[in-house]
């Protein structure tokens, strides 16, 4: 028998990890240790969950019968509380201790709460996990029925709700969500619930929405499309506080004002989940600092995806997450590749539109720029360019030029090559 890799966690680094270590090494034991009950899923999907159905075959990354060919041993639904790398041991909330040669800790992000006693309030929700949004669709399903039952009553009807049914109980005909966070998930989720046919507002603290992906033009552009979609934004505004009567009623922003609210949904960023590793020796700064093999500051232990902190690589992003894992498990299985941090793009599909975003943007109204905006079609491209060489670009509802734009950038070809995707 060979080495024993042991990958702690459920998301997508740690299965691209296992299949990466499979791959290189046939001899090797391979351990995913997942909190989680489910086979690691594709967790862009969960905004959908929480109105639809799952596509089993879209939302799992791989299946049982992956697994088992390859020989990856999947341990769900236990928790690893300790971490001992003297002993090279992980010990779970069940008793169990795993022995390893290598680690990878893929334990990925939390979600950030501002108010955390505000989710032990019915009708308040943060969307992190499967049992999340199957919690949410729950919630979403009985609005949506209260609703119904308040429309079809007849005018002047005293017919009694069921005050049994803590939803039927408080709600008002007109099931109202906010949104907290106007971020990619926050939008997702948004959409999926206005197109449910709820009433919709989002709330940010930022004096635009998209803060991290578009500048302030493009995202008034889009922002504009949102409105067109009857979703309500209120800008540079925070919650202060979740009122209730034993469910969510109103909230209180931080300018005094008062909104009713049915069901509220915190999406305004994450945090690092390093509870395992955060009294041990290993280097933290912001997440578990990694060098470009995603090693460690302690032998034979990695770190790949939202865990991790890496200079300029965004967190909470699917694409490098997977990559990381690629990295880290060939390295584990004894390959030697390295993780590059290549511009990573973000893709959109809400409100009716498309957005393409990726490049240097931060600076976006200080670097030099040509654009093209189309209101009537809803279609907005902008290029930016540093000493005439491309650094970045956002699409918006025509991204067929995504892909000669991510080869662009790539290139780094000048204003003049990039002419044509505009």
């Amino acid at each position: 028998m060979g080495e024993k890799l042991l990958i702690v966690g459920g998301c997508v680094a740690a299965k691209e990890a296992a299949m990466a270590a499979r791959k290189i090494n046939s001899e090797c034991e391979i351990t995913i240790l997942s909190e989680e009950k489910y086979y690691p899923y594709y967790r862009p999907m969960l905004s959908e969950c929480i109105t639809g159905d799952v596509n089993e075959k879209r939302f799992y990354l791989a299946s049982k019968e992956d697994y088992e060919k390859n020989n990856i041993n999947l341990k769900l639904g236990e928790k690893a509380i300790e971490f001992s790398p003297d002993e090279r041991t992980i010990k779970t909330d069940k008793g169990s201790i795993y022995s390893y040669d290598k680690l990878l800790i893929a334990t990925g992000s939390k979600n950030f709460i501002p108010l955390p006693d505000a989710m032990d309030i019915p009708g308040v929700f943060s969307i992190k996990t499967y049992n999340d949004s199957k919690d949410a669709k729950a919630w979403v399903s009985s609005l949506k029925a209260t609703s119904d039952l308040y429309s079809n009553l007849p005018t002047n009807d005293n017919t009694d709700v069921d005050d049994s049914n803590p939803v039927e109980a408080s709600l008002h005909p007109s099931s109202h969500v906010i949104i907290v966070g106007g971020g990619l998930l926050g939008l997702e989720a948004a959409w999926e619930l206005k197109s449910s046919g709820l009433d919709v507002t989002i709330i940010e603290l930022a004096p635009r929405i998209l803060p991290a992906q578009l500048d302030d033009e493009s995202s008034s552009f889009f922002s504009n499309i949102i409105t067109s979609k009857g979703v309500n934004i209120i800008l540079n505004k925070s919650i202060k506080e979740v009122l209730n009567d034993n469910n969510i009623n109103s909230i209180i922003l931080n300018d005094g004002t008062s909104l009713d609210c049915d069901m509220l949904l915190f999406s305004v960023g994450i945090r690092p989940n390093i509870d395992l590793v955060k009294d041990s020796e290993i280097e933290i700064e912001h997440g578990i600092l990694v060098n470009n093999k995603m090693e460690t500051s302690l032998k034979n232990v990695y770190a790949a995806g939202d865990v991790t902190k890496i200079k300029d690589c965004p967190q909470g992003i699917w694409r490098p997450a997977l990559e990381q894992g690629k990295v880290a498990g060939t390295n584990m299985a004894g390959g030697d590749i390295t993780y590059n941090n290549p511009p990573i793009p973000i893709f959109l599909n809400s409100f009716g539109t498309q957005i393409y975003s990726i490049g240097e943007l931060k600076s976006a109204n200080e670097i030099d720029s040509i654009k093209s905006i189309d209101t009537h079609k809803g279609v907005y491209k902008k290029l930016y360019f540093n000493n005439d060489i491309l650094v970045g670009g956002i699409l918006i509802g025509d991204i067929k030029s995504s892909t000669k734009l991510s080869k662009g950038l790539e290139n780094k070809i000048s204003k003049e090559e990039a002419l044509s995707l505009i």
